[in-house]
């Protein structure tokens, strides 16, 4: 039996909220450096109000790299997401 792949922990970022939607619980970040980000309602720190996951509002948020034989997409995603200026 083989080990399952883990996710890469690529540490501490900060970018933006490109889109959330509230009723399905998930939307992207775009990352300072660009990139496209996926995270889903459940990455958010405890403390945070989803009225406030605007376009535009600044995030810090833990950078994962997902692995594995299913994972599709850029395999990019966010926990620890946390907004820390409004749009």
């Amino acid at each position: 039996m083989t080990d399952r792949p883990r996710d890469t922990d690529l540490g501490m970022m900060t970018g933006s909220i490109k889109f959330f939607s509230k009723d399905r619980g998930f939307g992207f970040l775009i990352a300072d450096d660009g990139r496209d980000v996926f995270f889903h309602f459940t990455g958010l720190q405890k403390d945070q109000d989803q009225n406030d996951l605007k376009p535009g509002a600044s995030v810090t948020f833990r950078l994962w790299k997902q692995n594995g034989p299913n994972v599709k997409g850029s395999a990019l995603k966010a926990t620890s997401v946390s907004v820390t200026h409004l749009a």
